[in-house]
């Protein structure tokens, strides 16, 4: 998917069941909508602190899962972030 950067949350981190964990955010535009925003979450120390090189306004390339969690008998969906690439247009 092609979107374009609209800001980029702080590191969060901290203690679950199943160990340490680091966090980051990432709002992104649709390319073909740019009023629809969807965010994207980064885990792990080293993909976290890549997003920080993004600029607002950036089109990147992304790739991404979607995964629904329970919970209080209420259904969420998440966006994992797995990668990104910077997108640069061909002349």
């Amino acid at each position: 998917m092609f979107c374009k950067a609209y800001a980029l949350g702080q590191i969060e981190s901290g203690r679950s069941d199943s160990g340490d964990w680091v966090r980051r955010t990432l709002v992104c535009s649709a390319i073909d909508d740019e009023a629809k925003l969807i965010a994207f979450d980064a885990f792990g120390q080293k993909k976290c602190e890549k997003l920080g090189e993004i600029q607002q306004g950036q089109i990147l390339k992304v790739f991404y899962t979607i995964e629904a969690r329970e919970r209080e008998g209420k259904w969420y969906n998440r966006v994992n972030l797995e990668r990104f690439e910077s997108y640069t247009q061909k002349s």
